[in-house]
């Protein structure tokens, strides 16, 4: 959806993407899942467990490792673990699996502290460009995204995401799992 507004604004790189743009896309994926109810904590667990085996990997890790501090330390499940482990050693430590909650705590900051979802969806950005952005379109140079997920317009939705915003606490879910 962010390539394609991206890819209608006058800034085309706004489709391919700017610096950072991987934890926005990956941190709002989270937060579509939250908002549609399908987050639950086995699956915050699951992409908890992710992002430990990435930075295993940048730490050096052979598999083996990954799977060991998976079982060991964080109490995973042994398929869990080799599950885990299979997708990241096999990706070579995917930047997605690093990023998905620190991608989450910015984008739950961001709608706390005001932020507009809209913004979000202009293209691939990161929530660092998010005020020039909001600039580029008061002055008229970017345009409204014309693609928004359908859920946006669910009450459910709109409860969770208001919700969020009052009380920003779901990344940190991650932790406590």
């Amino acid at each position: 959806m962010t390539y394609w507004n991206g890819s209608v604004q006058p800034l085309t790189l706004l489709s391919t993407g700017l610096a950072g743009h991987d934890e926005l896309q990956e941190g709002f994926a989270v937060l579509a899942e939250h908002l549609v109810g399908g987050l639950t904590a086995a699956r915050l667990r699951t992409l908890a467990g992710r992002v430990i085996a990435a930075e295993t990997i940048l730490e050096g890790a052979e598999f083996i490792d990954t799977y060991r501090t998976l079982t060991e330390d964080h109490g995973f499940l042994h398929k869990t673990s080799f599950q885990i482990s299979s997708r990241v050693h096999r990706g070579g430590g995917l930047v997605k699996d690093a990023v998905y909650l620190r991608g989450l705590q910015k984008v739950v900051a961001y709608l706390a502290d005001g932020g507009r979802i809209d913004t979000l969806l202009v293209g691939k950005i990161s929530v660092e460009h998010t005020a020039v952005i909001e600039e580029l379109q008061r002055r008229g140079v970017l345009r409204i995204p014309p693609l928004r997920p359908a859920y946006l317009d669910d009450p459910d939705t709109f409860y969770r995401l208001e919700n969020l915003k009052e009380s920003p606490e779901l990344y940190t879910l991650a932790e406590q799992i």
